[in-house]
């Protein structure tokens, strides 16, 4: 759910920001809301979350054999995504100018700290060292500043925390005492907040707010919402690519990129998540007739 509403909130914004005139991501927006709590630090969270049950589902070969297919599968599409929608790239680290790329290294990356289970499967000793981790992962990032939205200090940063909170998911009141603690941390220093700077009170702010999210999302139930969120979490990947394929690369060839007025902006952009939505039954449907024939054209060899 709470990565469903991450990917509704990245599309939607990217895509309005695709078509108006006027900068939006970067400034209305940004000014607003961006700059405070953004969409990045949740799939961070939840990726470093889900990587952590995934460990824990998995004997460890086949854990990390589904990591590096993983990060091979999400490097390819960032890569094309950077070559095919034009992202600029002023340095050698490509991968950290487009998310799902970056995503995809830093998964294998932070799946090699899960190593500490060979030394204790004690889950308070591995909390603390995840949260030993996210400290100097956080201290790292304002030391070196390394260029690049989505450089390795600052992914790590929430990926670790994301682990944390999976390690302690059964804790209830380590929960609620890092989610409150975090935003109070964070709503002090509020006028320092700012996601483009990277800084720690954006940090603070952020997995706070996240973790806080997750508790509710985890004991909340509103059936609407929730098939609404579900859905588009189980597709936000295939959501993301096409979001950036077809409608950038369109913009990007006619010349039409960030051409339109507001309200020309706001249904284009509404028209372009019905087409996603769209694209992705017709994907499924196609796919599941395929698999459909397959099996009776085995049954029938068999026969």
């Amino acid at each position: 759910m709470v990565r469903g509403f991450a990917v509704l909130w990245m599309i939607l914004v990217q895509l309005f920001d695709m078509f108006f005139r006027y900068p939006f991501h970067y400034g209305v927006f940004h000014q607003t809301i961006g700059k405070y709590v953004n969409w990045f630090p949740i799939f961070m969270v939840v990726a470093g979350f889900s990587l952590r049950l995934m460990f824990e589902r998995y004997v460890i070969r086949k854990f990390y054999w589904k990591v590096l297919k993983r990060t091979i599968y999400f490097a390819g599409i960032g890569l094309f995504l950077t070559i095919w929608c034009e992202f600029d790239i002023s340095y050698i680290q490509v991968l950290d100018r487009e998310i799902v790329g970056a995503i995809g290294v830093n998964l294998l990356l932070l799946s090699l700290l899960f190593l500490v289970n060979m030394i204790t499967t004690d889950r308070n000793y591995q909390a603390v060292c995840f949260g030993c981790g996210c400290f100097i992962m956080i201290v790292a990032n304002q030391v070196f500043a390394l260029d690049g939205w989505f450089n390795v200090f600052w992914l790590q940063s929430f990926m670790m925390f994301g682990v944390l909170l999976a390690i302690l998911r059964r804790h209830n009141f380590f929960w609620l005492f890092a989610g409150f603690a975090s935003v109070i941390v964070g709503l002090s220093q509020i006028h320092n907040v700012d996601y483009g700077n990277r800084n720690v009170e954006f940090w603070f702010l952020n997995v706070g707010v996240i973790a806080l999210i997750l508790f509710v999302a985890s004991r909340v139930r509103v059936d609407a919402l929730e098939r609404i969120l579900n859905y588009s979490g189980r597709h936000a990947l295939f959501l993301y690519f096409f979001h950036y394929a077809i409608f950038r690369r369109v913009l990007l060839s006619s010349g039409l990129l960030e051409s339109f007025e507001l309200m020309e902006s706001i249904a284009l952009t509404i028209i372009s998540v019905i087409i996603l939505v769209m694209l992705q039954k017709c994907y499924r449907l196609i796919r599941h007739r395929l698999d459909y024939s397959l099996v009776v054209k085995r049954m029938l060899a068999w026969i």
